[in-house]
Formats: C-alpha cells, structure tokens, sequence
C-alpha cells in the first residue's frame, strides 16, 4: 500500500512538516512522483490521503485477499476533526474477515 498526498500544497502545512520545516511543493511533489515511479512495476494498492474513504479501504481488503468483511466507517484524526474512538462504540467492521485462498 502506498499512502500519499495529492495535495503537497496542504501536506507542506501539516503537522508533520510544520515541525520539520524545509518542505517545498516542488520537493513533495517530486519525491511523490520518486515513489509512484519505483513501485510501479510492484503490485501495489494506491491510497491518497484524499481519498480515504469505506469505499478505498474495502478495496484495500478486496486488493489483500480479505473476504467475508468490510468497514462500516473510517475515523478521521487530524487538528480539525479529532476521533475519539472511546466514546464512539459503533463497530468499525461488519463481518468475519478471511483470506481467501491462493493470496499471500
């Protein structure tokens, strides 16, 4: 799986980058496009932040040979939208997960 940021004007102001400094759009972008190019002869599964959603990770399931389950939700936990998966008890996952045959 590979996680990124379509948008490396938004990914220069995270958290993350805020704190480490240095980070261009041009160096983000170029070091993104480093890795989509490396990995592109591997079987890999995309996944941009942007497109977190229960429709990419049951995909992400379906893409490791995972049957019989999927996500209900997807929690979110950034500075804007803080997850406390405490106080919510409604299940993350319906189902009973299994490999399906022949996949690693």
């Amino acid at each position: 799986m590979i996680n990124y940021r379509e948008d490396q004007r938004a990914q220069t102001r995270s958290g993350f980058w805020r704190i480490a400094g240095n980070a261009s759009v041009s160096a983000l972008r170029q070091r993104t496009d480093q890795l989509l190019r490396e990995t592109a002869a591997s079987p890999r599964f995309d996944l941009p932040l942007e497109r977190f959603s229960v429709r990419a990770f049951d995909a992400l399931l379906r893409f490791l040979g995972v049957r019989g389950c999927g996500y209900r939700r997807v929690l979110q936990a950034n500075a804007a939208q803080r997850a406390n998966a405490s106080r919510d008890a409604r299940p993350l996952m319906w189902g009973t997960c299994e490999f399906a045959h022949g996949r690693p």
